[in-house]
């Protein structure tokens, strides 16, 4: 408690400051909100964090589908690509 895991930054390849923190216990990633794994609606589970926080749950910002592998432009600045058929070679799904 009280070291330094890392630090939040911005490497010029994002478009926000973040950090990524994965919490591993005998080999097996969990969740420190829900380190029993047992998180229902009204959970008051105990977590791995000393002083309670918040816990802001993920969501689906967006979900294209490709039939290739898009160049990252394509996602970030959402230009349009052609539609899938029944002749596409591939079908890639992109979610953010």
């Amino acid at each position: 408690m009280g070291n330094v895991l890392g630090k939040i930054g911005l490497s010029g390849r994002t478009q926000f400051p973040h950090v990524h923190i994965s919490v591993c216990h005998n080999g097996t990633r969990i969740d420190p909100f829900t380190p029993s794994g047992r998180l229902t609606c009204n959970s008051s589970a105990d977590t791995l964090w000393d002083t309670a926080i918040e816990y802001d749950a993920g969501g689906l910002l967006s979900l294209l589908f490709f039939d290739h592998l898009p160049k990252i432009e394509t996602l970030r600045f959402g230009l349009e690509t052609a539609p899938l058929t029944n002749q596409s070679p591939a079908i890639v799904i992109a979610t953010f």
